[in-house]
């Protein structure tokens, strides 16, 4: 049903901002919505810019989804022939605080992250420097150190660069994501600090794996850490 709903709502966006497309750029000042030139026009930008009858439906499908979704803030932004026509914030960008958030608030990128790293790569490979078929652990591995050499499973010397682009390398917390459990180490290990990178991949790196690399898809955040 969420995958559902959200294709839904991306196709009741795409097309009631076609209608309404035309009518929102007319109303804009010259630079104020251009995305040309100083990136921080956007901080220029309020909710009330984007308030009209024409968009009244839009902003409650938004508002809806959050409710649905129990999330705490979101922003939304379309252009058309590079102006921006709607840009606007929904729920909080400080619950504590009852902070709206405005167009200007920025968001983490998340595992968009992902993208950029996947393309990294692919012109790593473009260019020579690395083969998608190539191992990553093990003596004759990419990952050689001896911080990298500590695996506990004789597979992780199966695991090719394309296993880690893929999520099929059968790297894949038991507990959980282990990108989001390094605090979960401090009390394991009784570290006097927070838990950092090298931490985390110590740890893992010392379990099993899910399943034998190039078998299962298994998301995993994890392996994406080692191309970084």
């Amino acid at each position: 049903m969420r995958v559902k709903y959200r294709i839904v709502l991306f196709f009741l966006t795409v097309f009631f901002f076609g209608d309404i497309a035309i009518s929102l750029s007319d109303k804009a000042s010259p630079g104020t919505y251009s995305a040309e030139g100083d990136i921080s026009f956007a901080l220029n930008l309020n909710n009330n810019d984007s308030e009209t009858k024409e968009t009244e439906h839009i902003d409650e499908l938004f508002e809806s989804f959050l409710k649905k979704y129990k999330l705490a803030g979101a922003s939304v932004a379309v252009s058309q022939h590079g102006k921006i026509v709607y840009a606007r914030g929904f729920g909080y960008a400080n619950t504590e605080m009852q902070e709206e958030v405005q167009p200007g608030h920025l968001f983490r990128i998340a595992s968009v992250s992902k993208l950029i790293t996947a393309v990294a790569i692919m012109k790593l490979a473009d260019t020579g420097e690395l083969r998608l078929e190539d191992h990553v652990f093990g003596e004759n591995g990419i990952l050689n150190d001896s911080c990298y050499l500590g695996f506990s499973d004789e597979r992780y010397k199966d695991i090719t660069v394309h296993h880690l682009l893929n999520h099929t390398s059968g790297l894949a917390g038991t507990t959980g994501d282990p990108v989001f459990n390094a605090h979960r180490l401090v009390s394991k290990y009784q570290l006097n600090r927070a838990a950092g990178i090298q931490d985390v991949i110590t740890d893992e790196m010392g379990k099993k794996l899910r399943s034998t690399p190039g078998v299962r898809y298994r998301y995993s955040n994890f392996g994406y850490w080692f191309f970084g």
